[in-house]
């Protein structure tokens, strides 16, 4: 069986992500990606500090939490510092996530699709700032929801 990693991560498609600690910038309360399995898909948009372009992307995607909510999907947004955008922030200060997640070759900004099993579904490297359109994001997001994986085709 041949492995596929996500294109801008270290972590192979359909493998479940790492469980590394992060602080959420609002309450202070310690979080993962674990917190969310078996409850929601999750986008983890990993951007750059204090940066427009990246605040900008995360207020297109706030503006579609109709349409996450509707897929029982999130969307959060991972920082090495506390800054106040439009989706909940995720604070790595000392890096731990981002060097479990991301290639170490790896340019910000980074989005990545998990399901809600926990496992990395899909990725969105953005180099210069090349986002998907938010619609894209949700269109993924929706089809990871009618996936029914007990029907699947089987590996034999």
């Amino acid at each position: 069986m041949v492995t596929e990693m996500l294109p801008g991560t270290a972590l192979e498609k359909d493998r479940v992500v790492p469980g590394t600690a992060m602080t959420e910038a609002s309450s202070g309360t310690e979080v993962s990606m674990w917190d969310f399995r078996q409850r929601s898909s999750v986008v983890v948009c990993f951007l750059h500090d204090r940066c427009e372009p990246c605040a900008g992307y995360a207020r297109e995607l706030a503006g579609l939490q109709d349409d996450l909510h509707e897929v029982d999907a999130r969307a959060i947004v991972v920082l090495n510092e506390p800054e106040d955008l439009d989706l909940p922030v995720w604070i790595d200060g000392p890096g731990r996530a981002r060097q479990r997640f991301l290639a170490p070759d790896a340019e910000l900004p980074v989005l990545l699709i998990v399901d809600r099993y926990g496992a990395a579904w899909r990725s969105f490297p953005a180099r210069d700032h090349a986002f998907p359109a938010p619609a894209e994001v949700v269109a993924t997001l929706r089809h990871l929801a009618f996936q029914c994986p007990e029907c699947g085709v089987s590996e034999w």
